[in-house]
């Protein structure tokens, strides 16, 4: 069996705990949306404790909303597939590329970048299904992989991985 299939099949469902200087970009990005949402601040000791530094993973959190962010995971999406030098792995029950989300997972698939797509089995909206499926020829024609696996139950993105 493939290893890194393995490896994606173990993280289809997967919950992690995350620790250390990054979880303060999260919670920044949970009392922004908070605020958005309710019109309600939430901050301080109270909401928030103390972050220990802890960890050797490098990590970046990158916000959106409805109400904005999208444009930055748009960019950061494809200067991290540029960059990337071994694998860009992506789970995302809704990945919808666009043709130069296209063209640039075929580029780096090209350069030798092991670049795969998890998908569900299923989609619980049958245009979405078919809007996430419009570029797969392309995608697979150009070395990209795609595996279906079981995570229909996922409502929101789980995030994309690049290395």
């Amino acid at each position: 069996m493939d290893m890194q299939w393995a490896h994606a099949r173990a993280l289809a469902g997967y919950n992690g705990r995350i620790e250390g200087p990054v979880v303060g970009f999260l919670q920044t990005a949970f009392a922004e949306s908070w605020l958005e949402t309710t019109g309600i601040a939430v901050g301080g000791d109270d909401y928030f404790p103390r972050l220990d530094n802890v960890g050797s993973v490098r990590a970046q959190i990158v916000k959106s909303s409805p109400l904005g962010g999208s444009f930055q995971n748009y960019v950061l999406f494809l200067l991290s597939t540029n960059s990337a030098k071994k694998s860009v792995l992506i789970t995302n029950p809704y990945f919808i590329p666009d043709g130069v989300m296209t063209d640039t997972l075929v580029r780096a698939a090209a350069r030798g970048v092991r670049v795969a797509i998890l998908t569900p089995g299923t989609i619980d909206n049958r245009f979405l299904y078919t809007a996430s499926r419009n570029h797969y020829g392309p995608l697979l024609l150009g070395g990209v992989v795609s595996r279906p696996t079981r995570f229909e139950h996922w409502l929101s993105d789980s995030g994309n991985g690049h290395r």
